[in-house]
């Protein structure tokens, strides 16, 4: 007789893919006999078990978790579960710690099939995607999957596709604004769309006049919530979609008509757990850390992975009519800030200050220590419509002090000056500059020690 369900998160899953818990068996079993990291973490724990439907209900939150650490200590095959004949596509995730020159040592291997079942989910279908299209793609293209499948999945909608980078010598974003307004641009993919609309009002010139081919704007690499997706929106007068993806799983979700994120979960079973037990996380009114395993993956699969990310999954079902989990991702967990007895991420932030019609959307955080070495003072920088508002600034600080906490500082300035440097078409920022831009961290630690 099959166990109890241990919790309402598989039994949420299985409305929408009824085989769920047979491809987590399936799972179980192909990385336990293929891959030698999870036969190493497996074999023990297996051995008084059998290997079916019952053990997932009643076992799978028991296994231990991976990491991105785990793969770099396992560099470059512990993760590999085919020939290395059978992988087409090498990609490196960034940011991990520990990393080396030239290289993260954080790899992520895709077959043929998996890199076909990438670009089949990278584009929403409520996006439509067709011949009649022109993608701009404004993101990294070495060494990390997003450019390429992105790009990859437009050429093969048929749309024509140009690879502008994420800016560089070659590439500026400048040159990006050329392209957009001179070929008309219909698509727009970036993680930072309002580098462009404040290039282009701090020049006080218009925005229909330089995006008004754009219908859509794909994110990725960017935690955005409702707020921050409305301020795209009416930037560029075009629907916004998001998309969260990370180098070692392709894209995971995609976005429907009413903007939520919904999981791909046929190929990817998403947890979130809690920060400290590592227990599963219940309430879909809770965060916790996003926990990924994958379903159908061949070259590089992944068994309970910690993400490092911070995020909500509700099982709710959705306006949409979809029953498939919706996941809300508020960011990196190393970029959460204690104030009170709160942690706070930096959309906490950004979500108050998207929220107000006189900002532009581009802002900086700064974290500093207290000079008595109690807590964190933090600095708000932002972008404003007009400097001199009177109002502005006490009903945004108001904002900051009633929602968070005291310990918040605001800056107001003028259309692209909050990151003057980095918009100065004579100089040009690395990915890393890029990715980093609105938080400046000086703290002399991270609050979440590595695992």
């Amino acid at each position: 007789m099959i166990p109890t369900i241990p919790n309402k998160l598989l039994h949420a899953y299985e409305k929408s893919n009824p085989q769920i818990v047979e491809q987590l068996v399936e799972t179980i079993r192909y990385v336990h006999q293929n891959c030698p990291f999870y036969k190493r973490l497996l074999t023990k724990r297996l051995r008084n078990h059998e290997l079916n439907e019952g053990f997932v209900r009643e076992f799978f939150t028991k296994i231990p978790f991976s990491s991105k650490e785990d793969v770099v200590r396992n560099y470059p095959d512990g993760f590999l579960a085919v020939p290395r004949s059978e992988v087409v596509a090498y990609f490196e995730s960034s940011g991990t710690s520990g990393n080396t020159v030239g290289s993260t040592r954080s790899v992520s291997c895709f077959t043929q099939k998996d890199l076909e079942r990438d670009l089949n989910r990278r584009y929403s279908k409520h996006l439509g995607l067709s011949r009649d299209d022109i993608v701009a793609v404004a993101l990294p293209y070495a060494l990390t999957s997003s450019a390429y499948c992105f790009h990859r999945a437009a050429q093969e909608s048929g749309a024509m596709t140009i690879g502008l980078d994420s800016g560089s010598v070659l590439s500026s974003h400048q040159k990006h604004l050329e392209i957009i307004k001179g070929i008309g641009v219909t698509v727009l993919v970036c993680s930072m769309p309002l580098v462009y609309s404040t290039m282009v009002e701090a020049a006080k010139e218009s925005l229909e006049e330089w995006f008004g081919s754009v219908r859509a704007v794909q994110l990725c690499g960017v935690s955005t919530m409702r707020n921050g997706m409305r301020k795209i929106s009416e930037k560029f007068k075009a629907q916004v979609y998001n998309t969260y993806g990370l180098s070692e799983f392709g894209a995971t979700t995609h976005t429907c008509e009413f903007g939520n994120m919904h999981v791909y979960d046929t190929d990817f079973y998403i947890e979130v757990i809690d920060l400290r037990t590592g227990d599963l996380v219940e309430d879909d009114h809770q965060g916790g850390e996003i926990v990924i395993t994958t379903l159908t993956r061949e070259a590089s699969p992944k068994l309970r992975y910690r993400t490092g990310d911070f995020g909500f999954l509700s099982t709710e079902t959705c306006q949409c009519q979809s029953s498939s989990p919706i996941l809300r991702v508020k960011g990196r967990l190393k970029d959460a800030v204690k104030l009170g007895e709160r942690f706070w991420m930096p959309i906490d932030f950004e979500e108050i200050l998207m929220a107000d019609e006189k900002t532009t959307g581009m802002y900086k955080l700064v974290y500093e220590p207290k000079e008595n070495g109690e807590g964190v003072m933090i600095k708000v920088s932002a972008d404003v419509q007009d400097v001199h508002d009177p109002e502005l600034k006490e009903r945004l600080l108001a904002q900051f002090h009633e929602r968070i906490s005291k310990d918040i500082a605001l800056e107001l300035n003028r259309t692209g000056m909050t990151h003057e440097e980095f918009l100065d078409q004579s100089k040009y920022s690395a990915i890393r500059s890029m990715k980093t831009i609105s938080l400046d961290d000086r703290r002399p630690e991270e609050w979440l020690v590595s695992y």
